[in-house]
């Protein structure tokens, strides 16, 4: 990485290009916005000039077999962004509020769940995961992973992808930073930050396998990768920077009718969200590393 926190800005603007796993919620919009919210917020805050970034955002759920409007050409971009997902769709939902209960309590009267995981065969995610190592072939487009998009990353390069035994890991938690990751996240020793999953990549970055190349940024007691790092190729981080508090809660309420997790495990995790969480931090890491050149190291 740049040794300056506040690299030089490109001289001319970043082709950056979002693609779109998920929406989020309804009254939130697309990943899109959210990541062009965060990405042009980390610009400013390193003093680059609002007109430094181009992001486009592309739907790649929605996208159909041989549509070349589902992904950008390679040539027309300088960073590919793999957002989130959610880790469950339904196909038809009909709940009601159980009206004996206290809030969190509610009744499923229709059920038909579509799990959306990083290590299932939907044709949507074998051509993201194909996408994907077509951008790692390759060594001038570089590769920001986020949440869903970082297990992607790590299945196109051959990595484990599953559901963790230890539950979910929600809210605002507290990443342990390894000494690449303290240079990384702005010299700091834990970084926290929102966090929405149950699947992880088994394998952590810089041991033995597909992962060896790759330098680890931070792990927790619950998910050992918990970023992922390679000089001027990939970078990646299991949490959610583009997440905040509000966004946190609606998602956690609603992953709760659906009686995804316990009532405990929620309130546990609404008490955290209110907490400082530093995704700008994230935003800064991800211009400072499309921005790397080979004096950087």
């Amino acid at each position: 990485m740049p040794s300056s926190l506040s690299p030089v800005p490109p001289t001319v603007p970043l082709r950056i290009a979002i693609l779109e796993a998920d929406d989020v919620l309804d009254q939130y919009g697309r990943y899109g916005g959210l990541y062009t919210s965060l990405l042009q917020a980390a610009a400013g805050s390193l003093g680059w000039p609002h007109d430094r970034l181009d992001i486009s955002a592309w739907d790649v759920v929605n996208a159909k077999e041989g549509n070349v409007w589902g992904y950008p050409r390679l040539d027309d971009v300088d960073a590919v962004l793999i957002s989130g997902s959610s880790e469950s769709r339904w196909d038809v939902l009909d709940f009601r509020e159980d009206p004996e209960a206290n809030f969190g309590s509610w009744v499923v009267e229709t059920r038909h769940m579509l799990w959306v995981d990083a290590y299932e065969d939907h044709d949507w995610i074998l051509r993201l995961v194909e996408f994907t190592k077509e951008v790692l072939a390759q060594t001038r487009v570089r590769l920001i992973g986020v949440c869903f998009g970082h297990q992607i990353t790590g299945r196109a390069l051959g990595a484990p992808v599953a559901r963790s035994e230890k539950g979910y890991e929600l809210s605002v938690i507290k990443l342990n930073l390894t000494a690449k990751g303290k240079e990384i996240f702005d010299g700091k020793d834990v970084l926290s930050i929102m966090s929405m999953h149950r699947d992880i990549i088994v394998d952590n970055a810089g041991t033995v396998g597909p992962l060896q190349d790759l330098e680890p940024l931070a792990f927790t007691s619950h998910t050992e990768n918990q970023s992922m790092y390679q000089a001027r190729r990939l970078i990646t981080v299991q949490g959610h920077p583009e997440f905040n508090q509000e966004i946190v809660c609606e998602l956690l309420k609603t992953r709760r009718r659906q009686n995804l997790y316990s009532q405990e495990t929620f309130e546990s995790a609404m008490e955290r969200s209110g907490n400082v969480q530093e995704g700008l931090v994230v935003g800064r890491a991800f211009l400072r590393f499309l921005v790397e050149d080979e004096a950087d190291g």
